[in-house]
């Protein structure tokens, strides 16, 4: 059952990496730069370095990395900047912000209904 489990996970795992694979080349599109070699073999070491802790959210280190390594494969190193950033932004950032608006917004609610519910409840103590 365990060897099931890893091998699901590790399957998850690809499929995701692979999803930012193609993030990047369509990003890479976007700037006029069609070489899906570059992200394929490229791109899976930026996210690797992304793990690094020395900088808050890996900015800067990820960005350096792609720069580095994209200009192997003759990629701009403001395309190269711009993929990696936009990446942060869009898989990163823009989720962790509406999280903490809608965590904002469930914890408004809840407490409301909170309120609400303790108000009827307890009306006997307000008589």
């Amino acid at each position: 059952m365990e060897r099931k489990i890893f091998i699901v996970n590790l399957l998850i795992t690809f499929v995701a990496y692979f999803l930012v694979v193609f993030e990047g080349y369509f990003l890479g599109k976007a700037f006029d730069i069609d070489n899906f070699f570059a992200f394929l073999y490229g791109y899976p070491l930026v996210m690797l370095v992304n793990l690094v802790p020395m900088t808050i959210a890996g900015l800067g280190l990820r960005e350096g990395t792609a720069i580095l390594l994209l200009n192997k494969f003759s990629i701009p190193s403001n395309v190269a900047f711009n993929v990696s950033f936009l990446i942060f932004l869009l898989n990163t950032a823009l989720p962790a912000i509406w999280g903490i608006f809608a965590m904002y917004l469930i914890t408004l609610f809840g407490g409301f209904l909170r309120f609400y519910k303790i108000g009827v409840m307890d009306r006997h103590y307000l008589e």
